[in-house]
């Protein structure tokens, strides 16, 4: 059976199949059976036959395009991270990409030990909204990857692209962040009083306050609960006491320091 991979994947099929005269099949033509290889289907003939067919599928996918680039690169842990076509169709810049989750994977491979780090894939495709602005793949790395030298791959469908320019792969700095940041991601939100949030970002864990305001009445603030931080993402939660609303910033402290932040959260 031939599908193509840039049509939705269904979970289950119910495949029509044409007999020979009075023969019989199991599963029977027309059943829902699960979309994937290995389906086994038992054809009894009139002359008391037997004869078994297994299901496989055969994606027909479009090959992608990689990336090409000269020299290194150097990746922040807790920040978004992309590989993009600002342009689609540019000859160094990924693309035709089959837009599935399920069978997409972005991963580092350790320049010391070839141990491999799977990356958090958090949106595919062509532009949306910010930050999501060009055509590609954006992730967040894993936050039990050490730091040090990596090549980056993108597993998708039946293709495994890298950096086209051999000679600069396995040169990817993967870093601690250095000043703190937020990701532009996971918001805007509802939630009730008492629920939790997330925010992805750089040294989360020197966050001492955070405040909920309006942008355009920037002195009355709400604080939020500090539940959890590490230095890649800070856990929050919504405290009785907030008027119900729509909140359009987060403003982090961190003792004399503190940054806004474009975050939407609406209280019920």
């Amino acid at each position: 059976m031939t599908w193509s991979s840039h049509i939705a994947i269904p979970e289950t099929i119910k495949p029509e199949i044409i007999l020979g005269t009075e023969a019989t099949i199991s599963p029977a033509s027309g059943a829902e059976v699960p979309f994937k290889d290995g389906t086994v289907y038992t054809v009894n003939s009139k002359a008391g036959t037997t004869k078994q067919y297994t299901l496989k599928i055969d994606f027909r996918q479009q090959e992608p395009s990689a990336w090409t680039l000269a020299g290194g690169e150097t990746y922040r842990k807790g920040l978004i991270q992309k590989k993009t076509n600002p342009a689609r169709g540019g000859t160094y810049a990924i693309d035709n990409l089959w837009l599935s989750f399920e069978n997409t994977r972005v991963y580092f491979v350790s320049a010391t030990d070839e141990t491999e780090y799977t990356a958090e894939i958090i949106y595919m495709g062509s532009p949306t909204v910010t930050p999501y602005t060009e055509y590609g793949i954006y992730y967040f790395l894993p936050e039990n990857m050490p730091v040090g030298m990596y090549d980056l791959r993108i597993k998708n469908g039946a293709y495994t692209l890298q950096n086209t320019n051999v000679d600069n792969q396995y040169k990817i700095s993967v870093i601690e962040p250095d000043t703190f940041n937020t990701a532009n991601y996971g918001f805007p939100v509802t939630k009730q009083t008492g629920e939790t949030l997330e925010v992805r970002g750089g040294m989360m864990n020197t966050v001492t306050s955070v405040e909920l305001y309006l942008n355009s009445n920037a002195t009355v603030t709400y604080p939020v609960e500090i539940v959890s931080t590490t230095s890649y993402r800070a856990v929050l939660k919504i405290p009785a006491g907030i008027p119900a609303g729509t909140y359009d910033r987060m403003r982090f402290k961190r003792g004399a320091a503190t940054s806004n932040f474009a975050y939407t959260v609406t209280i019920k």
